[in-house]
């Protein structure tokens, strides 16, 4: 089995509907996602603060036949590739 984690600077506000949308089903008490020959676990971290900025943090862990994790770790990267803002 294949395993992956991002640590994302995103909250969990934006990435639960973006999972729910790509999943095929979904725990949303356990916060996992499933789709074809993939699992997604979302897990709240403490928020990263830096000065006077806070940022969210939440682990994301892939999970499944590599192939088909690649796929949705390289859709998410694309869908919360910003620069800047």
């Amino acid at each position: 089995m294949f395993a992956y984690e991002i640590n994302s600077g995103f909250s969990m506000d934006e990435l639960i509907p973006y999972f729910m949308r790509v999943a095929t089903t979904f725990h949303r008490e356990k916060r996992e996602f499933y789709g074809d020959g993939w699992k997604v676990r979302l897990i709240q971290m403490p928020d990263a603060i830096h000065h006077s900025i806070v940022l969210p943090s939440t682990r994301i862990e892939f999970f499944g036949e590599k192939d088909a994790c690649a796929k949705v770790i390289d859709a998410y990267r694309k869908a919360f590739m910003r620069g800047g803002a």
